[in-house]
């Protein structure tokens, strides 16, 4: 996913920065546990993503871009990260696998348009701005090392992917799939979760397609996708039972 230098941050970032080989030369990535997303409980996801985040995690459409995010929890923390570690057996979603980098978007000048660069959030655990044991550098007498090659490829992966998943929520919105939901959950400890600010697909409309429609959507993915999408809202379940038991 491109993130733009204006925007407000996207979430787990708190300082992200442009990789210059001038200023961050000695710069390494050292070895951190997944504790930098214990308090985020819900990622965005892409497209090819569903079938696998579906099955442990619900899918929602949420914000004003009706982005699609893997649940991860209830409540203002992620569920699926317990003394650092995530679930072991639970999908780690791309976005957090991602992290520590991005890609940000500069606006356009009079010179070109607008230019992506590769940058590192500078307040990441896995940041190290001088050599460490059993550090990677990020670059190699100025040039990006594989580490940074690596990143970037993915990132751009991701890009492809964030693109192709726009189209899919800009067709759902087309048909008027999307309706609005919020949920009240009740713990064992007699507290309840409510959710707000999500939508997801109407099935009875998604059935309601015409043919050359559902036909095209087959073609393309988003069919299935639609699909993973209503069937991972059984996870909702998984959330349940985990909320429960850590709050007891």
């Amino acid at each position: 996913m491109t993130e733009t230098a204006t925007r407000t941050l996207p979430s787990l970032y708190r300082d992200p920065v442009p990789l210059r080989s001038d200023q961050h030369a000695g710069w390494q990535l050292q070895q951190a546990d997944h504790a930098f997303a214990k308090d985020c409980n819900a990622v965005p996801v892409v497209l090819e993503e569903f079938a696998i985040v579906g099955a442990n995690y619900p899918i929602l459409f949420a914000g004003d871009a009706l982005t699609p995010v893997a649940a991860l929890g209830l409540r203002a923390a992620n569920c699926f990260v317990q003394d650092g570690r995530w679930a072991e057996g639970c999908y780690v979603p791309a976005y957090v696998r991602r992290y520590p980098f991005v890609l940000i978007e500069l606006d356009a000048t009079e010179e070109g348009g607008a230019q992506s660069l590769l940058a590192i959030d500078q307040a990441a655990p896995h940041l190290a701005q001088e050599a460490v044991e059993g550090g990677t550098a990020l670059f190699d007498e100025g040039a990006p090392a594989q580490s940074l090659r690596d990143a970037m490829a993915f990132c751009e992966q991701l890009g492809i992917g964030h693109a192709a998943t726009l189209d899919f929520v800009n067709a759902l919105r087309a048909h008027e799939l999307l309706v609005p939901r919020h949920a009240e959950l009740r713990l064992e400890d007699g507290s309840t979760c409510n959710l707000h600010g999500f939508q997801v697909i109407d099935a009875q409309r998604l059935d309601a397609l015409d043919d050359a429609v559902l036909a095209n959507w087959h073609r393309r993915g988003w069919l299935a996708a639609a699909h993973f999408h209503l069937s991972s809202l059984r996870q909702f379940d998984t959330l349940l039972r985990l909320e429960t038991a850590q709050a007891s």
